[in-house]
């Protein structure tokens, strides 16, 4: 049986779909890149990609590299016969995956984000062993369960008899 998931309601292609029918509607309004970027917190690159994903912007050297893309050439051939660079082709070429950084984050993104905030947090401890940077540390690690290891880590005598650490003491009550 599997798993349940823990975000069922997360819907990367729902999301994507969504988000391009905003930029596409806000485009449409200010007829700028740069406007539209600065209203959804994006560069112009990315509102450029997301555009030509939905079929609302295109140039004529979007245009070439689309239809050399469409023939089946590489991104390698493109960049012999157009000239540009990789990041250029890859610029005017729509988006094959959910765009980077929505809003919703989904489940792996949360745990990235939360494990560099606590790498963060211990580098910060690391250069200024201070009490606040120790509560910021501890703060970040809050929901981990810490493996009890050479009595450095105290942990609560019933979480440590749930991991088999020390048994409990029958002659309490």
């Amino acid at each position: 049986m599997a798993r349940p998931k823990k975000k069922p309601a997360h819907d990367a292609e729902k999301i994507m779909k969504e988000l391009m029918a905003a930029v596409v509607e806000c485009y449409d309004e200010t007829g700028e890149l740069k406007l539209t970027a600065k209203e959804f917190g994006m560069s112009a690159l990315k509102i450029k990609k997301l555009l030509i994903t939905a079929g609302a912007y295109s140039n004529e050297i979007s245009d070439e590299v689309n239809d050399l893309y469409a023939a089946g050439k590489t991104v390698a051939e493109i960049q012999k016969l157009t000239g540009l660079g990789k990041s250029s082709v890859n610029g005017y070429l729509p988006y094959t995956k959910a765009v980077y950084k929505p809003e919703e984050l989904s489940l792996n993104a949360e745990r990235i984000n939360m494990f560099r905030s606590r790498q963060q947090a211990v580098r910060r401890l690391a250069t200024d062993m201070s009490e606040e940077k120790l509560w910021d540390a501890v703060v970040a690690f809050q929901n981990v369960l810490l493996l009890y290891r050479f009595g450095i880590i105290e942990v609560p005598e019933k979480i440590a008899a749930k991991m088999q650490l020390i048994r409990p003491n029958p002659k309490k009550k």
